[in-house]
C-alpha cells in the first residue's frame, strides 16, 4: 500500500512516500522516502510488535580455517589469514540470522578490524566488552521488554585476604596499569606481554600464576594485571587460594526485571519522544557524528514495539526524525558506513554501501515466538 503525506516531523525533513507490508504477525516492514533541503534520503524500517517476536544480540563466531588456509598460513607465517582471528571474528549479518534461526535482524555495535565489540555488549547475561565512553545501549530484560539507557559496570575481584580490587577492563588488549578480566570468548590464550602477572582461574581458586599469554581455560578465565601495584601485590598470590569476582550492570535510570542481554551504540537520537543527540556527549568523533552517511538505529514506541532502521544517507539529526516520524519514544544510532545492513529472510533488504554485505562482528537479532 502507498500513502504519501507532506507533514514536517522536523525543520527541514518530510516524509514523501512509504509502502508497508506485513512480514509475519507482528512484524512488519517498511519502505520510506523523505524530501530534505539537501536531497532525499530512502530508508527501510522494521516494526516488530515485541509480545510476537524476541530480540537478541549475537556475536560472530571465531572460524575454524579450512584445509588450504591451514596450508597456506603453515608456509607463510608472516602473512594475515585471510580473517581468521585467534579472539574475535566478523560475519555477514545475513549468515549470523541464519545462524540463529532468525527472521530478520540488523548490524549491531562499533567494533575493530579483529571483531572485537568497542562497547558493551552482553549475550544471556555474559559480559563480552565494556562500555566506552558512557555510551547508549539497548538492554532486553528477562520478560522481553526493550530500553535505551547508559549503564554503568561494576566490576572487581576479591582475594582470600577479603580485600577488593577494581577490573579496569573486560576482553580487551591489556594496558600498562590495567586489571583485565580475560574469559574463553576471549581466544585460547590472553595474548599479553610480559610485564605482568596473571592469575588462571577455576572453580574461584586460582589454579596457575603466570607472566604472560596465560591459556584461558573453558570452564574459567584468567585475571591479567600490569603497572606498579604487581609487583607489591605478586606477593598475596598463591596458588589453590580463593578469588571471588563480581560483575554487576547499573543502568542510568531504567528499571529492568533482570538484564539478559545489552548490546551498546550511540549516540543517542530521542529521549522521551524529543530528539537527544547527544554525540559530543558520547564523544563520537566527526567522522560519525557530522555529515550525511549511511546509518542503523533502533527505537522503542509507547506500544512495546522494537523499531529497526537502516538509512541510506542522513545526518544523525534527520535520522533522529525519521525514528520519531515511525512513532519511537526512545531510539540510538548503531555501527553505520558500510556496516548498515538490515536483512530479512537472509537477504539484505537495504542497499548496503559498496553494493553487499560487509562481515560485522555482530547484530541485533529477531525471532517470532
Amino acid at each position: 500500500m502507498f500513502f504519501f503525506c507532506q507533514a514536517a516531523f522536523a525543520q527541514t525533513v518530510f516524509l514523501d512516500a512509504i509502502s508497508e507490508k506485513d512480514l509475519e504477525a507482528g512484524i512488519k516492514l517498511y519502505n520510506l522516502k523523505y524530501l530534505t533541503t539537501e536531497g532525499s534520503i530512502s530508508a527501510t524500517a522494521l516494526k516488530i510488535d515485541l509480545s510476537s517476536a524476541e530480540v537478541r544480540p549475537a556475536l560472530a563466531k571465531r572460524r575454524v580455517p579450512n584445509f588450504l588456509e591451514s596450508v597456506v598460513s603453515f608456509f607463510t607465517p608472516w602473512a594475515k589469514n585471510n580473517g581468521y582471528s585467534e579472539h574475535f571474528s566478523l560475519e555477514k549479518v545475513s549468515i549470523l540470522a541464519q545462524e540463529h534461526n532468525a527472521l530478520a535482524g540488523i548490524n549491531g555495535t562499533y567494533f575493530s578490524s579483529s571483531g572485537k565489540p568497542l562497547g558493551a555488549l552482553m549475550i544471556n547475561q555474559e559480559l563480552i566488552s565494556a562500555p566506552i565512553n558512557g555510551r547508549t545501549a539497548l538492554l532486553i530484560d528477562a520478560e522481553n521488554r526493550v530500553m535505551i539507557d547508559k549503564v554503568l559496570v561494576l566490576s572487581y575481584f576479591v582475594l582470600a585476604d577479603g580485600i577488593s580490587h577494581r577490573l579496569t577492563g573486560i576482553n580487551q588488549p591489556r594496558g600498562e596499569n590495567d586489571a583485565i578480566l580475560y574469559a574463553p570468548i576471549w581466544g585460547e590464550r590472553t595474548g599479553t606481554n610480559d610485564q605482568g602477572i596473571e592469575l588462571v582461574v577455576k572453580q574461584n581458586r586460582i589454579e596457575e600464576i603466570n607472566i604472560s599469554n596465560s591459556k584461558i581455560p573453558s570452564d574459567g578465565f584468567v585475571v591479567s594485571l600490569s603497572g606498579p601495584a604487581v609487583e607489591f601485590m605478586a606477593e598475596k598470590f598463591k596458588v589453590k587460594d580463593p578469588i571471588q569476582t563480581y560483575i554487576k550492570v547499573i543502568p542510568y535510570s531504567a528499571s529492568p526485571a533482570k538484564i539478559i542481554h545489552l548490546i551498546s551504540g550511540g549516540p543517542r537520537l530521542l529521549k522521551q519522544g524529543k530528539s537527544y543527540v547527544s554525540k559530543h556527549e558520547e564523544k563520537f568523533k566527526p567522522d560519525i557524528a557530522e555529515g550525511r552517511a549511511p546509518r542503523s538505529a533502533v527505537g522503542i514506541t509507547p506500544q512495546n514495539e522494537l523499531l529497526l532502521v537502516a538509512v541510506a544517507g542522513a545526518t544523525l539529526e534527520e535520522l533522529a526524525g525519521i525514528l520519531k516520524s515511525l512513532g519511537a519514544t526512545e531510539a540510538m544510532n548503531l555501527d553505520g558506513g558500510s556496516s548498515s545492513t538490515l536483512v530479512v529472510k537472509g537477504k539484505a533488504i537495504n542497499n548496503p554501501a559498496g553494493g553487499a554485505q560487509r562481515r560485522v562482528s555482530n547484530a541485533i537479532l529477531i525471532r517470532p515466538k
